[in-house]
C-alpha cells in the first residue's frame, strides 16, 4: 500500500517525504523547512506547499502544528532515504536545527519564559535525544555542547533518574574535548572561571550532580559511570 502511495507522488513531494523521516515525534514546519530544504528539488520556499499535499495525500498527518508520519510510512521512506544517499546530510541537518534550538533555550530557561521553552524543549525532547544520538556517533564535539546544554532542562524537567545514564552511554572516554566558549554550564553556581574546564569536564559535573540528585549519598564521589575522564580546574 505504501509503495502504491509512493509511486504516485512527484519528485518534490518524493524528496521531502524521505527527508521527513530523520525527525524523531515529528516537526514544526519551521524545523521541516530548515531541516529538509537541502539544495535539491524541495528548496525553502515551497516545503510549506509540499507538506501540505503530502497531508492532503495522507501520508503526512497535521494537528497542533506538528507534521508527523505513521511508523510504517516513516520506515518506507527512510528506506528512500538511504537509498538515495541523502541520509547522512539530513541527519547533520537535523543535529544542527535541534542543537541550535537548545542554545537558545539555555538562557530563556533561566528566565520568566521558563515554563514556555520548557514546554518547547519537552515538544521536541525526542528531536533532540535523536540528535544527540546521532551526534556522538558521526561528530562527537556538537555531542559535548548539546549534551551539556541540555543538562539544564532535564534537571528542570526532573529527568534526573533517565539523564544521568544517558550521558555515561552518550560520552565515551573519546570523546573529543570542546573549547570552553562553545558549552553551556548547567547552571549559574557551575560557570567555570576562564580557563577553566573543558566540555569533558562540564559533562562530569553533569553527571555528578544528576546522580548525586538521585542518590544523595553518592555525593563527592568520582563519576563512575564516564570512565577515563577527570576534571582538574587550571587555576
Amino acid at each position: 500500500m505504501v509503495d502504491w502511495s509512493w509511486g504516485l507522488l512527484d519528485a518534490h513531494e518524493q524528496a521531502l517525504a524521505r527527508r521527513l523521516t530523520v525527525f524523531a515525534g515529528g516537526a514544526t514546519l519551521t524545523d521541516a523547512e530548515q531541516v529538509c530544504g537541502l539544495d535539491g528539488p524541495v528548496g525553502y520556499d515551497d516545503v510549506a506547499g509540499v507538506l501540505a499535499g503530502l497531508v492532503d495525500k495522507s501520508l503526512v498527518e497535521a494537528h497542533d502544528g506538528r507534521y508527523r508520519m505513521l511508523e510504517t510510512v516513516r520506515e518506507y521512506c527512510a528506506e528512500r532515504l538511504a537509498e538515495i544517499g541523502e541520509r547522512a546530510e539530513c541527519l547533520r541537518a537535523h543535529a544542527e536545527c535541534f542543537t541550535a534550538l537548545a542554545e537558545a533555550a539555555d538562557h530563556h530557561l533561566r528566565g520568566p519564559d521558563q515554563l514556555n521553552w520548557l514546554a518547547r524543549l519537552g515538544a521536541e525532547h525526542g528531536n533532540l535525544l535523536a540528535a544527540l544520538g546521532w551526534a556522538v556517533t558521526a561528530d562527537p564535539l556538537p555531542a559535548s555542547r548539546l549534551l551539556a546544554t541540555l543538562s539544564w532542562f532535564w534537571w528542570l524537567r526532573g529527568l534526573r533518574g533517565e539523564a544521568a545514564p544517558l550521558a555515561a552511554r552518550r560520552c565515551p572516554p573519546s570523546l573529543p574535548v570542546a573549547p570552553v566558549a562553545t558549552t553551556k554550564a548547567m547552571d549559574q553556581d557551575q560557570r567555570p572561571r576562564p580557563g577553566d574546564l573543558s566540555a569533558r569536564c562540564r559533562i562530569v559535573r553533569v553527571h555528578d550532580r544528576l546522580t548525586s540528585a538521585s542518590r544523595p549519598w553518592a555525593r563527592g564521589r568520582p563519576a563512575a559511570g564516564l570512565p577515563g575522564l577527570r576534571c582538574a580546574s587550571r587555576r
